[in-house]
């Protein structure tokens, strides 16, 4: 599971990191609330990926997903507001599949090799 969960939490680091440069681009007053909550949301997302190995780790993961969606609400324009609601549900479903395959994929790691034509 922590492959997979880590995997996405890369990919949202990158979303972020190229999400606060095109708001900049926008003339906006919640430019420094954005910068902050968008360097939060990343340092978050790296201690939940060191952290994976236990249950907290998906906590602060959770916590990602989460801010995300706040941070959509900082964004400028309302088109372009409405892209980084779509971005972050995208990104939650892929954290509840992460979880959900990664769960199943450490099982069957641990019950060990099984015969052909047995589940």
């Amino acid at each position: 599971m922590r492959v997979l969960t880590s995997s996405v939490l890369t990919f949202e680091i990158i979303l972020i990191g190229l999400l606060v440069p095109t708001v900049l681009a926008f003339d906006g007053k919640n430019q420094n609330v954005l910068v902050a909550l968008a360097a939060t949301t990343a340092l978050l997302a790296v201690f939940a990926m060191g952290l994976m190995k236990k249950p907290i780790g998906l906590f602060f993961g959770w916590m990602v997903q989460v801010l995300l969606f706040v941070m959509g609400g900082f964004v400028g324009p309302a088109f372009f507001m409405g892209v980084v609601w779509i971005l972050a549900a995208i990104f939650t479903v892929l954290w509840v599949l992460a979880i959900r395959l990664g769960r199943k994929t450490d099982l069957q790691k641990a019950r060990g090799p099984q015969e052909p034509g047995t589940e």
